[in-house]
C-alpha cells in the first residue's frame, strides 16, 4: 500500500492580499525556513521513500528542507503546481471582491473557468493523475507530495467523491492527512 503525505508549503515571503499563484521568485519567509525544518523532523518518524514538489520555489524549498533530512533529492512534478489563476495572478484579493466572477469562482469552483487560466476540474484531474500514477510506480512506499493549497484540497475532494462525482476510492493506497501536533506548532 503506498502512503501519501500531502503537504502544503511552509509560510511564503509576498505581500499579504495579493493572489501569489504561479508568480515566479516567491520564496519562504525567513518563518516558512523555520517551519519547513521543524516539518521535516516532525516527519522524521515517517516512511517517506520520495519526496517530489511542485514547479514553484516556495514548495521546492519546504520540499528540499525535508529531502535533506532524509538524504533523498526532490523530485519536481508538474501535475502537483498550483492553480493556473490566469488573469488573476498578482491581483489583490480586495480588487477581486467586487468581480462577479471571483464571487461565482468562489462559491462554485467546480464550474467557474478562471479567466486565462485553468478550472477546479483540470486541477483536480491532473492531481489525482498524478497520485494513481505513483501509486502504481512506488507500491508500499511514502511519498511526499509538497504542492499548494487548493490542489491538495481539489484531490482530497475527489477522494471524498466531491466535483468529478466520483467514487472516492484510490484502491490500495492510504491517503495520510495528518493536523499539526501542539509541538509542531509552538516550534513555528
Amino acid at each position: 500500500m503506498t502512503t501519501f503525505y500531502l503537504i502544503r508549503h511552509a509560510e511564503k515571503d509576498a505581500v499579504e492580499g495579493v493572489l501569489a499563484g504561479r508568480t515566479p521568485g516567491i520564496a519562504l519567509s525567513a518563518r516558512g525556513l523555520r517551519q519547513a525544518e521543524a516539518l521535516a523532523r516532525h516527519l522524521r518518524g515517517e516512511r517517506i521513500d520520495a519526496v517530489f514538489s511542485s514547479l514553484i520555489q516556495r514548495a521546492q524549498e519546504t520540499a528540499a528542507a525535508i529531502a535533506r533530512d532524509r538524504g533523498l533529492g526532490v523530485e519536481l512534478c508538474e501535475p502537483i503546481t498550483e492553480v493556473e489563476f490566469g488573469e488573476w495572478t498578482g491581483a489583490s484579493l480586495s480588487g477581486l471582491a467586487p468581480q462577479e466572477r471571483w464571487r461565482r469562482f468562489n462559491t462554485f469552483r467546480s464550474g467557474t473557468p478562471i479567466p486565462g487560466g485553468e478550472t477546479a476540474l483540470a486541477v483536480q484531474a491532473r492531481f489525482v493523475s498524478e497520485m494513481l500514477r505513483l501509486r502504481d510506480a512506488r507500491p508500499g512506499g511514502g511519498v511526499a507530495l509538497v504542492s499548494h493549497a487548493n490542489p491538495i484540497r481539489h484531490g482530497r475532494w475527489r477522494f471524498k467523491g466531491r466535483l468529478s462525482g466520483a467514487s472516492g476510492r484510490l484502491g490500495e493506497t492510504s491517503l495520510l492527512l495528518k493536523r499539526k501536533r501542539p509541538a509542531l506548532q509552538r516550534a513555528w
